[in-house]
């Protein structure tokens, strides 16, 4: 059962990926086989690896939505505070762009709990 915070989760996603070029992988990123071996792969960084996916893809063209619906699980969310993680997940994202590194940004993270 959603909490009403996470109602605009979807409308959140969009916006991000229209005006932002980012998705998080829990949105199922597709690239094909050549496209991403040229753009170097997916990065090997502890967090944040979609994000320099993203930027790296953007070379290769624009991003396309499918018309489809991924299920996904909301136990952290849940296990950690609804509020407290997009509170969290909000700052890592400003930070990771901001220019701070992965390594420092995967010990924020490791913080929340994982059921």
């Amino acid at each position: 059962q959603a909490h009403w915070l996470m109602t605009g989760s979807k409308f959140r996603c969009l916006t991000r990926v229209l005006f932002g070029g980012y998705v998080f992988g829990d949105q199922g990123i597709f690239v094909r086989r050549d496209i991403l071996q040229q753009s170097g792969g997916v990065p090997k960084v502890p967090l944040m690896e979609e994000f320099e996916l993203c930027k790296a893809l953007r070379y290769h063209g624009r991003i396309a939505l499918a018309d489809s619906t991924i299920i996904t699980s909301s136990r952290r969310f849940f296990a950690n505070g609804v509020l407290k993680t997009y509170v969290l997940m909000g700052r890592l994202i400003l930070l990771y762009q901001l220019g701070y590194s992965t390594e420092s940004l995967a010990k924020s993270y490791s913080k929340l709990k994982s059921r």
